[in-house]
């Protein structure tokens, strides 16, 4: 799970604790004043966005050394979810950009000196 949001945290901690141990921190006691000040205020905290702000739009424009330039498909997937191998598919997928590898794994093999 991604947690994208404050109030995602509660599912994630509800997926990852055992289940008397959620229930202790979640739950109130008695009127629960303190729950429900707790949740309103987090309730009104406003978040905004101040990474990649004008950043304008995509574009598979860029080329390097006269190539086009861009990342594989499963890339982004590699990134986010790094136990799940993506599925296999071409690289660049249909724009065939060429697939781009890690510089330390070059080097790694001796292609790179």
């Amino acid at each position: 799970m991604i947690v994208s949001a404050p109030s995602d945290y509660r599912e994630a901690a509800r997926r990852r604790l055992p289940r008397f141990l959620f229930d202790y921190i979640d739950g109130g006691a008695v009127a629960e004043n303190t729950m429900n000040a707790n949740a309103a205020e987090l309730a009104s905290v406003a978040l905004r966005q101040r990474v990649l702000c004008g950043a304008g739009e995509p574009t598979l424009a860029t080329t390097i050394l006269d190539a086009p330039w861009g990342d594989a498909r499963g890339a982004g997937a590699r990134r986010r979810h790094r136990d799940v191998r993506p599925p296999r598919r071409s690289p660049g997928g249909p724009r065939r950009l060429p697939r781009r590898d890690p510089v330390h794994l070059i080097h790694r093999v001796g292609l790179l000196d």
